[in-house]
């Protein structure tokens, strides 16, 4: 199953997608965001709104290929 993420926010360089985790452990939806988003740079939790989010950074400035 993909997982898609809640919201995302554009850096200068570097798109972030954050994933409610609502309620769950964040550190095993991180594992399982890992399978589907293998290409983030950075991981980390967030508190937005109230809210827990594991939060991915991928880098844009870098060549796909």
């Amino acid at each position: 199953m993909i997982l898609y993420p809640d919201f995302t926010e554009e850096k200068e360089n570097a798109t972030v997608l954050y994933f409610n985790a609502g309620g769950r452990d964040p550190q095993t939806l991180l594992r399982e965001l890992e399978s589907t988003y293998a290409c983030y740079s950075a991981a980390g939790t967030v508190q937005k709104d109230g809210k827990t989010y594991v939060a991915l950074e991928i880098n844009t400035d870098e060549p796909l290929v």
